[in-house]
């Protein structure tokens, strides 16, 4: 299958082999106060606002040897998580 630019132009050099169906077999997540995605979507509709502190027994040591923050025109910096 040759593949074509938005112009219609076949792209040389990139061959791309026939698409196979495939099947969603499932789906699966988890959203903040909401038992499914149809309540999820319902909170954010009513402007729900699901943002919490993360509670300290959660981090794998001192917040503070994860996040700092600046002062005035000094951007905050995210610190890796090492385990």
């Amino acid at each position: 299958m040759k593949l074509t630019t938005a112009d219609g132009k076949v792209a040389e050099g990139l061959e791309q082999a026939p698409f196979e169906p495939i099947a969603v077999i499932g789906l699966g997540a988890l959203m903040p106060d909401a038992k499914d995605v149809d309540a999820f979507w319902e909170n954010i509709k009513q402007g729900k606002v699901s943002i919490k502190d993360v509670k300290p027994e959660r981090w794998p040591g001192r917040i503070e040897d994860f996040w700092k923050t600046g002062g005035p025109g000094v951007l905050m910096k995210v610190l890796p998580i090492q385990k």
